[in-house]
Parts: C-alpha cells; sequence; structure tokens
C-alpha cells in the first residue's frame, strides 16, 4: 500500500510538472518561418526581460533584432492616441460625451454609407464613440460595403487608392476619407476612430500631432525611440518589413519599404514607429497608473477609466470582409474574438472561455503582425513584434500566444 501511495504521488507530481513545462522561446522561434521577432515581458517594479530572434534587416546577420530595434507598430498607436485625449479630457479642454462636431464641425459632412447610397446621419458622433469604436465608422478591410465604395491600389493590393477631395469637401488628410455605414451607438466596428480622434487634439492644443506627442508622453516618458517620422540614427534601426506570399506562402522582403518615409499629416490610428522597449515602457507607466521616474502623464482615476468595460448592449464584433490587408486563414488560432468587451484604448478579455489571460486583461495589436497584453491584475504586460501583412498570420500569432502562455506559466 506504502508503494502504491508514492507510485500515485509520483504520477500526480509528473503531470503537475507536465502541464506547465517550460517553454523555451528560441526553440518555439525556429519551429517557425519567420525572419525575426521581438517579444518581452515588462513588470510593474520596471523589469523588462526581451527575447529576439532573427536578424534587423532580413538579410543581414551582422546587426541581431533587439528590444531597441524600430518596428511600424500601426494600431499599437491607437491607446497612445486615447491617453492623449484623456490627458486634454483631465485639463476640460474636451469631454468625452461630447459631440465631435463642438471641435471639428466638419464631421457633420459624414453620410452613412446605406445600400450602396449615402444617407444623412441623425446620431451624433461623441468623442466616446471614436476611443470605442461605436461611431458606425469603418475600415476597407473591415467592412465590406466600405471596401465595395473604395478602390484598391493595383500597385499595392494591401492598401486602398487615395480618395479624390471634391470641391468644398473637408479633407481629413488620411487618404481614403472616413466612411460611416450605420448611425452611433448602434455596435461596434473596427475603424478611422483614432484618426479622427488625433485631428482633434491637433486642433484642441494647437500642436501637430507628433509634437503633441512628443512633449506630453514620449519626453516624459523617454520614450525617444518612438515617433511618427524617424531621423537618420532611428531609421537605421528599422526592421525589414514584407508580406507573406499568396501564393508560396513564403515570407518576402518588400525592399521598397526601407526606403525613408516622411508623413506630413500622422494619425492616431496608425503609423508610429517604435522599439520593444519603448512600447513597453509607455505600458510600464500605465501599470503604474500613469506615472514613470516622477513624469506623470496621466492620474489614476484616468488611468481606472481607461480600463472599464465600455460595451454595455453588445460585444466586439469583426465583420467577415475580403480583404488582402488580413488573412482569413487562421481558423484555429485568431486574434479576432467576438466575445470580448472594449475599454477606452484597447479590447478587453471576457471570453469565458479563454484558457491563458484573466478577465478584463486589455489586449491590442498591430497590422504587420505585432500585439501587447495588457495585465494590472498580475502587474505585467507583454509586448511582440514581428513584421509583415498580411495581419492575424496564424504562425505569428501563434508564437505570440505561446510567449504569452510562458508568461503565465512562470507566474503561477
Amino acid at each position: 500500500m506504502k508503494k502504491l501511495f508514492v507510485l500515485i504521488s509520483i504520477c500526480i507530481i509528473s503531470l503537475s510538472c507536465n502541464s506547465n513545462v517550460e517553454i523555451d522561446m528560441e526553440t518555439e522561434f525556429n519551429k517557425t518561418d519567420l525572419p525575426s521577432a521581438v517579444m518581452g515581458k515588462i513588470s510593474k517594479d520596471g523589469t523588462m526581460k526581451f527575447y529576439s530572434f532573427g536578424n534587423e534587416k532580413w538579410d543581414n546577420d551582422t546587426k541581431k533584432a533587439d528590444e531597441n530595434t524600430i518596428f511600424n507598430i500601426a494600431s499599437m498607436t491607437k491607446a497612445i492616441t486615447s491617453v492623449a485625449i484623456l490627458q486634454l479630457v483631465e485639463k476640460e479642454k474636451i469631454s468625452l460625451d461630447s459631440p465631435v462636431s463642438d471641435y471639428i464641425p466638419e464631421i457633420n459632412q459624414l453620410k452613412t454609407l446605406t445600400n450602396d447610397s449615402f444617407e444623412v446621419s441623425l446620431q451624433p458622433i461623441t468623442i466616446r464613440n471614436l476611443l470605442t469604436h461605436t461611431s458606425g465608422i469603418g475600415y476597407w478591410f473591415t467592412n465590406q460595403a466600405i471596401a465595395n465604395d473604395i478602390q484598391n491600389d493595383i500597385e499595392d493590393d494591401f492598401w486602398p487608392k487615395d480618395d479624390v477631395i471634391k470641391d468644398g469637401e473637408y479633407d481629413w488628410k488620411f487618404g481614403t476619407q472616413p466612411r460611416q455605414v450605420f448611425e452611433a451607438n448602434q455596435r461596434w466596428l473596427y475603424g478611422r476612430n483614432l484618426d479622427i480622434a488625433s485631428r482633434v487634439i491637433e486642433k484642441i492644443s494647437g500642436q501637430s500631432l507628433e509634437s503633441y506627442f512628443i512633449e506630453n508622453i514620449f519626453n516624459p516618458l523617454g520614450m525617444h525611440s518612438t515617433r511618427f517620422n524617424l531621423t537618420e540614427e532611428l531609421f537605421e534601426r528599422k526592421a525589414s518589413r514584407g508580406y507573406r506570399d499568396s501564393s508560396t506562402g513564403k515570407i518576402i522582403e518588400n525592399l521598397d519599404w526601407r526606403l525613408p518615409e516622411f508623413s506630413e499629416n500622422p494619425n492616431g490610428g496608425g503609423g508610429l514607429k517604435s522599439s520593444a522597449k519603448d512600447y513597453g515602457t509607455f505600458l510600464l507607466c500605465l501599470l503604474n497608473k500613469g506615472i514613470l521616474n516622477n513624469s506623470r502623464i496621466l492620474s489614476e482615476d484616468s488611468v481606472e477609466l481607461l480600463m472599464e468595460k465600455q460595451l454595455d448592449n453588445f460585444n466586439i464584433q469583426w465583420d467577415s470582409v475580403s480583404s488582402a490587408a488580413a488573412s482569413d486563414s487562421n481558423l484555429q488560432m485568431s486574434f479576432l474574438d467576438n466575445n470580448d468587451n472594449h475599454s477606452l484604448a484597447w479590447a478587453l478579455e471576457t471570453n469565458p472561455n479563454e484558457k491563458i489571460r484573466p478577465q478584463n486583461t486589455g489586449y491590442w495589436a498591430g497590422i504587420f503582425n505585432s500585439y501587447y497584453t495588457f495585465d494590472p491584475e498580475n502587474e505585467l504586460a507583454i509586448v511582440y513584434f514581428s513584421q509583415f501583412l498580411p495581419f492575424n498570420d496564424e504562425t505569428s500569432f501563434t508564437l505570440y500566444k505561446k510567449f504569452e502562455e510562458k508568461v503565465y506559466n512562470e507566474i503561477k
């Protein structure tokens, strides 16, 4: 009987250990065909641990990618724009529930695209609608009606052609004008909302978006590698960017994207370039309730507000759209989750079947297959960067989730 008890104990211990096997990220990366990836765990006490694989420039092994390598962070820009909006709310220069038309009257030119025609919108769009993606404004890759109304660029299938601005039409400087497909507050739809919010920031502050970000967020936090327009020194640290060829399945660098870029009219919905260390610093500040190294960028109350659920009558809902910008081949492991909620800055995990993240953990991504997790309950954040299209790539997302699993295994 004693021998049987010992045997059972050994089995239980063995099963327990096997369910929490240490995950080696180098082994996991080597199982993939990814040219490079950088990921890191950020703890509230300021500790940052990074894992980097592959080359900064994919065809040059003299410089390995690391936490200072600069990536196009795309929609990871949105959380920074949300913080900037809340800064203006704190200063009582704007209100979350005021109509956007109070600050930019030209938004009243927007009409709702319905059945291939446009109708006058009756419900005002508020600042809160913009931050929560409940305005009815979408992207070409998140709504089929918008995709049908614009034209893809024949030289670049991932992006649409710029709209021709008509006489008397307000130019939002987005390339494609915003399109609304239903009245505000009807449901959630991911779209150009934070781009519009950035025009509010510029109008109220009297500064360009980049200048405002530098003065009020980047410089106070020491985020000197985060910019819309990179200096020559920063540009040298920029990672290769490419795409997964739909016919061969191989990831190929687009060498044209190595050319310097300059944006006269950057948008708050995307466009920032940053490093894993810099973006980790931004999330670290929020883990510490808006203060870092004696620099406060947001009050504790505003950070708490930033994390609150905003969707009462519906959850996130992703439309089915035919687009080269987002992969639909990732059916088993997908970023797109219709069971989650949304805060003023990012999605909130509310899927009862989620196995790794705690409920109400924040998360979002960038279209070039970068991701982050924000978990104040466990006082940690996760950043993950790769850089290629289309979005929702199964291999890259699976590696991010494997890293997330590793992080949570280590704190159990």
